[in-house]
């Protein structure tokens, strides 16, 4: 498996679900319900920025429910709950009876302010948005080897964050879009 870096355009991505998804959702100009309140917070530009694409990917894919580790402070995650009708819970990932939840909820939506420590190898299905990745060595000895051995991980990398999508109809795929 390669890496495959590209831009906003999606110059270079072959797969047309990874395609779409980059042109159509994450990068494209319009906006949608929620943003003139992301940038009433003033949160900065690059702040702004994450939490539209936050939006745009939850109003995509439109989880069951999403689950919270830490991720927003109070005024963002207001907005998300706003915007969206869906059922937020706070999680510790790699706490004890954790394991079962995120393989379980097939359809959840995760967010992220670190990747947890746990086993990748478990988890079937489901959307994690990791804010702020810290330590891209970190997503290369956890995440980049699992990938090599199984198939359902599409990883896909901005500057600042990651988004990962555990689904077992894709072939492993890593994008790392500047």
């Amino acid at each position: 498996m390669k890496t495959i870096r590209s831009n906003k355009k999606g110059f270079g991505i072959h797969s047309p679900f990874v395609y779409d998804l980059v042109t159509n959702v994450l990068f494209v100009k319009t906006e949608i319900s929620g943003f003139e309140e992301i940038e009433k917070l003033n949160l900065g530009r690059k702040v702004n920025k994450r939490y539209k694409k936050l939006l745009r990917l939850i109003n995509y894919f439109l989880p069951e429910k999403i689950y919270v580790d830490s991720f927003p402070d109070d005024a963002e995650l207001s907005i998300l709950k706003k915007r969206f009708c869906f059922v937020f819970e706070e999680i510790k990932l790699g706490f004890p009876g954790t394991t079962n939840l995120i393989t379980e909820n097939h359809k959840a939506f995760y967010l992220l302010e670190e990747l947890p420590d746990i086993d990748f190898n478990e988890i079937q299905s489901g959307y994690w948005f990791i804010k702020n990745k810290s330590d891209k060595k970190e997503i290369k000895f956890k995440i980049l080897p699992i990938m090599e051995k199984k198939r359902g991980i599409i990883l896909i990398e901005f500057n600042y964050d990651a988004f990962i999508i555990f689904d077992k109809k894709f072939p492993s795929q890593h994008y790392v879009i500047k």
